[in-house]
């Protein structure tokens, strides 16, 4: 009896410890989520997930957030994964991001049926949902008579962790393997792989490198000018040795170039063809 008291005692106090763990991983996802950083979001989410993997909530919280940065492929693993084991209905909004998911795909025929249903199955009180899912089926003859005129061409958000909620522009290749961008992120350094994000929004010219067919997202390029100036538009020139790229204070810019010696920039330059008062 008194070994069987102790196993109860031991079992609950690893049940504590667990759920504080599971806690502690579920405010760190929740705080990055509300700051829009779905990339940390999901990671955390995948860490209180691994305390308890049949959390429907946390797995519903994580899909979303993988929307959020259009990772959809692995949102529609968990939508789905949702939607199989959700026998009340909790979680009545997965057939409006499943139908979301196949429309950001290209999927319009997918997209319209998971709308329908949705339409035609949803409990929630969320009325514009429902409006919205109708339009959208409204709208399905007229995407096919769009698509039936339209250049083939499939358009794809990158994988990996470099698109975010706001804007990702000007991009660049160096070597095949690293690609330069700018983004209008409030983020200035990564920290054991997590996003920082400041207060203010400036852009600035990021990097990342192909990893196993995925594209993963370093750091800011290290240039020697204010910081506080939007930096970018990221062009190399033919030879890959020298980069180009615009830095702007109060909507002026102007051109500026860093040479790359032993794999690093040089301090950068204003080119003389600027015009004072005018924007390059």
């Amino acid at each position: 009896m008194q070994k069987i008291t102790y196993g109860l005692i031991l079992m609950l106090g690893l049940h504590t410890i667990v759920q504080a763990q599971k806690k502690i991983w579920l405010n760190f996802a929740i705080e990055a989520q509300a700051d829009r950083d779905f990339y940390s979001a999901t990671n955390f989410y995948r860490k209180a997930l691994s305390y308890d993997t049949l959390d429907l909530d946390i797995q519903y919280q994580m899909a979303k957030c993988f929307v959020g940065y259009y990772q959809l492929d692995s949102a529609l693993v968990y939508f789905n994964r949702i939607k199989k084991s959700d026998k009340i209905s909790m979680y009545g909004e997965t057939d409006f991001y499943i139908a979301q998911i196949f429309k950001y795909q290209g999927k319009y025929l997918e997209a319209k049926n998971s709308f329908d249903y949705f339409r035609r199955n949803y409990k929630g009180t969320d009325n514009y949902l429902r409006q919205f899912a109708a339009n959208e089926v409204k709208c399905y003859p007229k995407i096919k008579e769009l698509i039936k005129d339209t250049s083939e061409l499939k358009v794809k958000a990158l994988p990996g962790n470099i698109n975010t909620e706001v804007a990702e522009f000007g991009v660049n290749t160096f070597m095949d393997t690293l690609l330069f961008f700018s983004s209008l992120k409030n983020i200035e350094t990564a920290n054991d792989g997590w996003m920082e994000y400041k207060k203010a929004y400036t852009s600035k010219i990021y990097l990342a490198h192909l990893q196993d067919s995925i594209w993963v997202f370093n750091d800011t390029i290290a240039l020697t000018i204010d910081k506080n100036m939007d930096v970018v538009n990221p062009f190399w020139d033919a030879q890959d040795s020298i980069l180009y790229f615009s830095a702007c204070t109060k909507g002026i810019c102007d051109l500026y170039s860093a040479k790359i010696k032993s794999n690093q920039l040089s301090e950068a330059k204003q080119l003389n063809i600027n015009l004072v008062g005018f924007s390059s």
